[in-house]
């Protein structure tokens, strides 16, 4: 993986696409550091709120994939 997109591109996280993108930023979360500091049960709340499409994905690694991203771990995070 290479920084070559914005801090603010949650795409390169496993399972993170377009519409969890714009959910988790329409929720405050705009940043792969603001991300990293979010917990698992908060990440489970957001995409059950969200509806049955969302409620269906599991974000147990995403404040981790976020907290490598954030610190250009990219090893880490491959």
């Amino acid at each position: 993986f290479k920084k070559n997109k914005s801090e603010n591109d949650f795409k390169i996280i496993d399972e993170i696409g377009p519409k969890i993108e714009e959910l988790l930023k329409s929720c405050g979360i705009e940043s792969w550091f603001v991300l990293s500091k979010t917990s698992e049960e908060d990440l489970k709340k957001i995409l059950e709120e969200a509806g049955d499409r969302f409620s269906l994905h599991f974000p147990e690694s995403w404040s981790q994939q976020a907290e490598y991203t954030a610190n250009n771990q990219w090893i880490e995070l491959k």
